[in-house]
């Protein structure tokens, strides 16, 4: 935040179009010495402090975000991999179909949020699935951008009509939990009402 100020001049002063990139590295890496010197004037700075800010502004809009290149490695290893993946058939939207046919193996999903028990994608249904940590590997769930595509295999659908799915690679078995959905869980393990004798 301290270096926002000297940002904004910077960009201004070598008229930098944020949204055109493939001009940014070019305009930016220029003769930088008259630019240096002025900003050291400017903003009663060192040079080093000039210089470091300039780097992180060109890395900053011309660098992939670490995630995405995490993300990509994550692709190369197979794991959430999209290269074998298709789009859910037409004949397994229905809730109901999909829950007889899972698991559906090799589904092309886009991650929709990351929370703190797991990733929420979008396989093109009424609601989302989620892929529970422990469904994740050795996937840090903080790596995944929201909109990215990542591969997944469709492990069960509850009762309730919650989707558990998993990355693909891992080749989990169908889930073999209860398929019924939590308030069903809950009255069944209830002891049951007994009338009092008063």
């Amino acid at each position: 935040p301290e270096s926002y100020n000297l940002a904004r001049w910077l960009l201004k002063e070598q008229g930098v179009i944020l949204q055109d990139r493939s001009s940014i590295k070019n305009s930016m890496l220029g003769e930088p010495s008259v630019l240096l010197s002025r900003a050291m004037r400017e903003f009663d700075i060192s040079k080093e402090r000039v210089e470091s800010v300039q780097r992180h502004l060109i890395d900053s809009m011309t660098d992939l975000d670490p995630r995405v290149k995490e993300s990509a490695s994550m692709k190369m290893d197979g794991i959430g991999g999209t290269t074998e993946c298709m789009r859910l058939p037409r004949e397994l939207l229905s809730l109901d179909n999909l829950a007889s046919a899972c698991p559906v193996r090799k589904i092309v999903a886009v991650v929709r949020n990351v929370v703190d028990f797991g990733v929420f994608v979008d396989a093109g249904l009424e609601r989302d699935a989620l892929i529970h940590n422990s469904r994740l590997g050795n996937v840090n769930p903080m790596s995944m951008l929201i909109g990215s595509e990542v591969g997944i295999d469709i492990l069960m659908v509850r009762q309730d009509g919650k989707i558990s799915a998993s990355l693909t690679g891992f080749d989990y078995p169908l889930d073999n939990r209860k398929k019924e959905g939590a308030q069903d869980r809950l009255q069944n393990e209830r002891p049951s009402k007994r009338p009092r004798n008063r």
